[in-house]
């Protein structure tokens, strides 16, 4: 679990930093071992990645009218607390920067796939061992890679619509993500599963977060929140959310191949109680593989 949070500044900054903080505290239990955060500004993506959010916060964080920032704050379960490992995570030419909560199942795969097709991995771990289990203030298992990072190169080069179906076609897991690209003045958020809410304050200035702020410093100065829909692409500008597209999902409910009390294969799309009626048959049936289809 992690928190993702961001903002499109329209008016008074230094207000911006500081409800940016109130919105972090809020929901500082999603994570604080690391933190990374992108500011887009004027066309150029600037990028800082430290092991405590807190420093994100401090004099060197400076906001400007027109800047866009994402932020995020991180349970490491992949990798360990270090800057490198830590969000957002760019494309090979600072093109695209991204933001994730969530976890992706099949990176593993994906890695290997885009790592033949020649993308770089900022975030590979050299110290990678399979059986290696360490606590950093979060237990986390060691990866290859930290899994969101597939989700920049797999996207990066295609319109935010393509991007979208190529994730939907190829992503395994949970997600609520959030980019900017250096050439467009807003962010792009989709989600599936895991959660983003949206709001601004009573300057005009836009938001969003993983949790809408339960915060006493905020209380009379933000909206109530949007919860945004699954599968749905929205942009947060300078005039607020907009929707782009609905991304229409075909479920698929293929045949099983088969299964056997040891192990069943299966290709998806079948219901828990199917599934134990096939049990009680096959421990009938003495444990033979029994073929089953619709």
């Amino acid at each position: 679990m992690c928190g993702i949070i961001g903002a499109v500044v329209n008016t008074e900054p230094t207000k911006v930093k500081e409800r940016l903080y109130h919105i972090f505290v809020s929901q500082a239990h999603r994570g604080s071992d690391g933190a990374g955060v992108t500011i887009l500004r004027k066309g150029q993506i600037l990028r800082r990645r430290l092991k405590c959010p807190l420093e994100l916060f401090d004099n060197k964080m400076i906001l400007k009218r027109k800047d866009i920032i994402l932020f995020h704050h991180r349970y490491p379960t992949s990798t360990p607390n270090e800057e490198k490992y830590n969000h957002p995570f760019n494309d090979e030419r600072d093109n695209l920067s991204l933001i994730h909560n969530g976890h992706i199942s099949n990176y593993e795969r994906l890695y290997k796939t885009l790592k033949k097709q020649g993308h770089m991995f900022e975030s590979e771990n050299t110290d990678y061992n399979l059986n290696n289990y360490n606590y950093s203030g979060s237990y986390y298992k060691q990866s290859k890679i930290t899994d969101s990072e597939v989700i920049v190169h797999l996207i990066e080069g295609r319109k935010p619509e393509k991007a979208i179906n190529v994730m939907n076609s190829n992503l395994k897991g949970n997600y609520a993500l959030a980019w900017v690209y250096e050439d467009k003045s807003e962010i792009y958020l989709y989600r599936k599963d895991n959660p983003i809410v949206t709001y601004e304050d009573y300057e005009g200035n836009q938001y969003f977060s993983s949790e809408y702020p339960n915060n006493p410093f905020l209380e009379g100065y933000i909206t109530t929140g949007n919860k945004l829909p699954e599968r749905v692409l929205f942009t947060l500008g300078k005039k607020g959310l907009n929707k782009i597209s609905t991304i229409k999902i075909k479920e698929k409910r293929n045949k099983p191949i088969h299964f056997s009390n040891e192990r069943w294969v299966m290709e998806g799309g079948f219901t828990e109680d199917e599934l134990n009626e096939w049990e009680r048959q096959i421990i009938g049936n003495g444990g033979e593989i029994i073929e089953r289809g619709f």
